[in-house]
């Protein structure tokens, strides 16, 4: 079956609709079939095989590499190999299917080997010239990681989650300032208004007193409680012009302590771009390295766990047991998929081991135990994510990111709660039972 142009190119600029002219050559391939005797040879003797590589790593090198540049790869499923041209600034995609012994672009498949197929491939030669040319030898991958990370997975997820945490101080922090800002303006406005209205008053008292002082100089017989009036004015009036300007000073140290916080949140708002910029950084660092290792799906799912704004802990506490594997697994197994339970080990290097539940296609009560280690102070299940600070840490990660992540064998599987108490006690309790009627009977046997 061919996989047509527009879901294969990763990077294909607007242009016709139509199927690109590679398509009729694999039509044209389709057709011919040659007899078979013996397996495929090994790929790894040829330059353009890249074995298991990630697809967007491929992308990369091809986009570097001159025109008619070529390689094939495949993701994990060695029935499935890909076929990459460079093309012009394209690159096209084509599935190369690997099944009993033979191969091909097409059912029924009709070709003994990959090099019989690309030489196919090479001798139809189409007028878009996107025949084979330059095979694109694998690149040392150790010498690129170098150059692109000088950190370790594990030490990059940690200072990703550091920085992540930081950023959240940060914006935590800037949301106290605005809310400071909006405080101070509010108050600064009502100052403001407090001002206005204490001016009001002071053109007021001032045309009585100003009216007041007129009447002394027409009415003679009222002299006293004029002047008395002009006084208390006065002393009025005096005492609005200094509440008007404590008002005022007041009003100036909000504006003060306004325009400090303004800077303040200025310098968050800058250190919240930085610690951005840097956590895209560190992402681009764990991707880097995560292509060249082929661990692509796992860090993202860790990338995307860690940065996650919607991550609460998990909802129980998680509790510790002191059981070996054998009680764990008749307890767990006719539990539901995701039941588990965190046992207790005496290695300080690997101080738990999850005893989890679940099925397989072919099998129910399945039973599998997921040492847990410690490394650096922090724990995980392998070197590149060891990055927990402690086992509630380790369950709430694990509650949304599948084991599959780790080990293509369990798939979806997941945390999803923990064995209730009572049962590892009843779990005791049997195994107390069990071992008494043994010895009981051995007894018996003497």
């Amino acid at each position: 079956m061919f996989m047509d142009y527009d879901r294969l190119s990763l990077s294909r600029p607007d242009q016709s609709r139509n199927k690109h002219p590679i398509h009729h050559l694999f039509v044209f391939l389709s057709f011919i079939q040659l007899d078979y005797e013996d397996e495929p040879v090994d790929l790894g003797q040829y330059a353009w095989y890249w074995g298991e590589t990630h697809q967007e790593l491929v992308r990369r090198e091809l986009s570097r590499a001159q025109d008619g540049s070529y390689l094939v790869h495949h993701t994990g499923d060695i029935e499935f190999h890909m076929l990459a041209v460079k093309v012009g600034d394209d690159i096209v995609w084509q599935p190369i299917y690997c099944r009993d012994g033979l191969v091909g672009f097409t059912e029924p498949l009709g070709f003994e080997s990959f090099e019989d197929a690309l030489e196919a491939y090479t001798e139809s030669q189409t007028e878009t010239h996107d025949t084979l040319r330059n095979p694109l030898p694998k690149p040392d991958f150790s010498k690129l990681r170098e150059t692109h990370a000088t950190m370790k997975p594990v030490q990059l997820l940690k200072r990703l989650r550091d920085t992540h945490g930081l950023l959240g101080q940060r914006i935590d922090e800037l949301d106290n300032v605005e809310g400071c800002i909006e405080r101070l303006e509010q108050e600064i406005e009502e100052k403001s208004k407090s001002t206005e209205a204490y001016g009001v008053l002071i053109k007021v008292v001032s045309k009585q007193l100003e009216k007041t002082n007129e009447l002394t100089s027409s009415s003679s017989d009222r002299l006293d409680e004029i002047n008395n009036n002009c006084t208390a004015l006065t002393k009025r009036l005096e005492g609005l012009r200094q509440e008007q300007t404590a008002i005022e000073r007041e009003r100036t140290s909000l504006v003060t302590e306004r325009n400090e916080q303004s800077k303040l949140s200025t310098r968050c708002l800058d250190g919240i771009r930085d610690l951005e910029n840097e956590l895209q950084k560190i992402k681009d660092d764990i991707i880097e390295f995560s292509l060249y290792e082929n661990c692509m799906g796992t860090m993202m799912l860790f990338i995307d766990h860690l940065l996650a704004s919607d991550v609460t802990e998990f909802a129980q506490k998680v509790e510790e047991y002191d059981i070996d594997k054998s009680m764990a697994k008749s307890i767990l197994k006719t539990e539901s998929d995701g039941t588990f339970i965190v046992r207790t080990n005496n290695d300080p290097n690997k101080p738990y081991s999850i005893s989890v539940s679940y099925s397989d296609a072919e099998n129910e009560g399945l039973v599998v135990h997921f040492p847990v280690k410690r490394d650096d102070g922090c724990l995980g299940f392998d070197e590149q994510t060891c990055i927990f600070h402690d086992i509630q840490d380790l369950v709430t990660c694990y509650a949304r990111i599948p084991f599959g992540s780790h080990d293509s064998t369990y798939g979806d599987l997941t945390l999803v709660r923990q064995v209730e108490k009572k049962a590892i006690e009843e779990g005791k309790r049997e195994r107390k039972s069990s071992v008494f009627s043994t010895f009981a009977r051995k007894m018996s046997l003497k």
